[in-house]
């Protein structure tokens, strides 16, 4: 009897790149080939953005009255999550028929993406300080879906840049 080969999970890896030192858009690349997937700008104002890719134009809003974060393909939402406490560094995610948990890894920027309870992915900083940022995740997350799982993570980053500046 002979042992079946056991196959190691892919993972899609992305990285996030500001488009320029002051601006509100982020290139997201294959980390693997290099080769440019998107922009993620974000609003002036609000925690809205839109990504481009594709031919595709998607958005991202919030929901009014501290409502659900979502990315809208025309009318339809296609990804939300909402944050259960004000408290915690932490969202409930649904993409499709999945669930997804993005949370905080202790008191950095580091998040990890779970899935019935198991670590399957991360969003992290590409280092200490910069706003530029990469993400591991499971190949059957689409693109559009990882980028969401971005924003959010991104938003939470801006939240606290924001807290810390005053």
């Amino acid at each position: 009897m002979t042992a079946s080969p056991t196959t190691e999970p892919t993972y899609t890896e992305l990285v996030v790149e500001p488009t320029s030192i002051f601006a509100t858009g982020y290139r997201i690349e294959d980390e693997t080939s290099g080769a440019e997937l998107g922009i993620l700008k974000f609003d002036w104002v609000g925690e809205k953005a839109r990504y481009l890719a594709a031919g595709e134009n998607l958005r991202l809003t919030r929901e009014p009255w501290w409502g659900a974060f979502c990315m809208q393909r025309g009318r339809r939402t296609i990804a939300r999550a909402v944050k259960p406490s004000a408290w915690f560094r932490k969202f409930e995610v649904r993409i499709g028929s999945e669930r997804y948990e993005l949370r905080a890894r202790g008191l950095g920027r580091k998040f990890e993406i779970f899935r019935h309870g198991r670590r399957v992915g991360r969003v992290e900083p590409k280092s200490f300080l910069t706003r530029g940022a990469r993400l591991s995740a499971p190949s059957g997350l689409e693109q559009h879906q990882a980028v969401f799982l971005i924003w959010l993570t991104l938003i939470l980053w801006k939240r606290e840049q924001a807290a810390a500046s005053g």
